[in-house]
């Protein structure tokens, strides 16, 4: 299924900046994806699509984001959010990953799957 997706997909654009929060929903601090959104939700449609095998009913509407805290003390989040707020970057995005959160909590790359 990832396979099927990568193939189809062509590398886009990324650009983050600056930091956003889903508090007092969801106790997460985010940099922000400025360029790049769309292939994002692009990808994740086809990840999630009923005709595969990770199909799920997502808790929250998918907004693309890098998490850069999660479950912290509110202090540290917004500590976070302040020393972050003027963060850059900018890459071409040719892959995704394939990760598995491990039963200590800690996500392990599994595998790469590279677009075209």
């Amino acid at each position: 299924h990832l396979e099927t997706i990568a193939t189809a997909g062509r590398p886009f654009p990324m650009r983050l900046s600056g930091t956003g929060t889903f508090r007092p929903l969801s106790p997460v601090v985010f940099v922000q994806v400025v360029a790049g959104a769309s292939a994002c939700s692009w990808l994740q449609k086809r990840v999630r699509d009923a005709s595969g095998p990770l199909v799920r009913e997502l808790q929250f509407p998918y907004h693309p984001h890098v998490t850069v805290a999660h479950g912290i003390s509110e202090e540290a989040m917004d500590r976070a959010y302040e020393e972050l707020a003027d963060y850059e970057a900018a890459w071409t995005c040719g892959s995704f990953a394939l990760y598995e959160q491990g039963p200590d909590a800690v996500w392990r790359k599994l595998r790469d799957f590279p677009f075209g």
